[in-house]
């Protein structure tokens, strides 16, 4: 592809893949492409402007199609709350989280069984003497 046939190609490809462009959020990285274009004089300033704004176009329309769903969404979900479909399923996450709220108290219930059982046994918790000894402190023995 020659230098003369870029200006023709950009065109094609803003109106097959800019919309794709705009979706993937590619569109700096497509004005820095453009940018390059220019500035190594394959393309003239006219042309990287109408690129520019062909694909702003594009973002406009897909700006103004997700404010429409998003403001069906919320229309759907009101009329859902008014009729009492709404709130009658937990979303999963608060199942999970009722889930993991028993769990837990089973286990803090468990660790409160074990720390409030009296013991009778204390061996192993404390360090002998001995090994005191050996270390260069003093036992309690020998005070």
């Amino acid at each position: 592809m020659g230098d003369c046939q870029i200006p023709l190609a950009l065109r094609c490809f803003i109106e097959e893949k800019g919309l794709e462009l705009v979706r993937r959020n590619l569109y700096r990285n497509f004005v820095l492409h453009c940018c390059n274009l220019f500035e190594f004089g394959v393309v003239g300033p006219a042309l990287v402007f109408a690129a520019v704004a062909r694909m702003q176009q594009f973002m406009d329309a897909e700006q103004q199609q997700q404010q429409q769903q998003q403001q069906q969404k919320g229309q759907s979900r009101k009329s859902e709350i008014q009729d009492g479909r709404g709130d009658k399923q937990p979303h999963h996450w608060q199942a999970q989280r009722a889930r993991w709220i028993e769990r837990m108290g089973r286990k803090e219930g468990a660790a409160v069984a074990m720390a409030t059982a009296t013991r009778k046994d204390f061996s192993g918790i404390f360090p002998k003497d001995d090994k005191r000894a050996a270390g260069g402190e003093a036992s309690s023995s020998q005070r």
